[in-house]
């Protein structure tokens, strides 16, 4: 298994990245690639939280 995190402002292309991911999920997931919508459906802003401030991941 390997697991790919990509954590970036939406400056830098993190939205339009998001974006393309879930509007691919279908496709991605028959070629075995999950796309998780449990931590946000797009916007994973809550995984971004848990790993800048750990003490503080809910806002």
């Amino acid at each position: 298994m390997r697991i790919h995190l990509h954590i970036g402002l939406e400056q830098v292309g993190a939205d339009r990245l998001q974006s393309v991911l879930a509007s691919k999920r279908d496709q991605l997931i028959s070629k075995g690639v999950l796309f998780a919508r449990s931590p946000g459906n797009k916007n994973h802003t809550r995984l971004f939280m848990a790993v800048t401030d750990p003490d503080h991941i809910d806002p």
